[in-house]
């Protein structure tokens, strides 16, 4: 298989699946014109994130990397009617034209494009009590990807969902040694991913227009909001734990430990399971 085959089967599947749409189209002539990078999403992955907002019933969606409001216009076209969708864009001149083509499709009121390093964009989401976000794409630079995943389980809740583009690299994300900060980058979002407590996730490898890659899937299935708190588990549908966060705080060990303790008094049947789940996860994730 070729680049020119995963081309023309992209082509296939949106000339057959996914039908033209003037703003989307209009979207993407604009920021050519305006020299923008071809890195936008393919029309096919533009509606995989329209049907994910749909099915979550997604009301608030973040998304970190506006480029030229490509995806943003997928996303904030299946909103409610009092839906709102907040991203974040380094590049002055990339927001402005996104700001443009988002005026063009008549979302204007719906998307708030932010302008700033979204480093230093989220936190003041954070300050001025943004979200919780029921959504979250992410597609900046790749060589923060964890820290920008850390951000959004901070501007979520239960259930939000958590889309991280770009997350194979060419197969790159394989090596180890890879001098690419945007494969370390990477590399560091699936270590988090792997001892993160609070969320499910998995990763997809893809093939098509944009070439050889990926995304990264999380739901946020555990809020960590004080030692000592149990909770029904939307994954299990029973008792669970809430723990502190726990991140590198090895004084706080002792503490899970002893809510360990008393989850196999409360729940003897099924301490077990939820222990080596959630207690584990988390005593792993502060040892690292």
């Amino acid at each position: 298989m070729s680049q020119d085959r995963w081309s023309e089967v992209d082509r296939y599947i949106s000339d057959v699946v996914v039908p033209s749409d003037l703003a989307l189209d209009a979207t993407l002539e604009a920021s050519t014109a305006a020299g923008l990078p071809a890195i936008n999403v393919a029309p096919n992955q533009g509606k995989l994130l329209a049907l994910l907002v749909q099915m979550c019933s997604a009301r608030t969606v973040l998304e970190i990397g506006t480029l030229g409001g490509y995806s943003a216009i997928w996303m904030a076209g299946v909103l409610p009617a009092d839906g709102r969708l907040v991203t974040l864009e380094a590049d002055p001149t990339y927001a402005e034209v996104a700001r443009d083509n988002v005026a063009r499709a008549g979302l204007g009121d719906v998307v708030d494009v932010r302008v700033g390093p979204a480093l230093a964009t989220l936190p003041q989401l954070v300050a001025e009590g943004a979200g919780p976000f029921d959504v979250v794409f992410i597609d900046a630079d790749k060589a923060a990807n964890a820290d920008y995943f850390s951000w959004a389980l901070r501007l979520t809740r239960r259930g939000s969902v958590i889309v991280v583009d770009n997350v194979v690299r060419g197969g790159a994300v394989v090596d180890a040694a890879s001098p690419d900060p945007g494969v370390q980058g990477t590399r560091r979002l699936y270590e988090l991913l792997g001892r993160e407590p609070r969320v499910r996730a998995t990763v997809i490898q893809t093939v098509g227009s944009k070439g050889y890659d990926g995304f990264a899937l999380a739901e946020k299935d555990l809020e960590l909001r004080g030692p000592g708190e149990l909770l029904g588990t939307r994954q299990t549908g029973i008792v669970g734990f809430r723990v502190a966060d726990l991140a590198r705080d090895a004084d706080l060990l002792p503490q899970v430990q002893e809510l360990g303790d008393r989850l196999l008094q409360q729940s003897p049947d099924i301490a077990e399971r939820i222990v080596s789940r959630w207690v584990g996860a988390a005593l792993r994730y502060a040892s690292a």
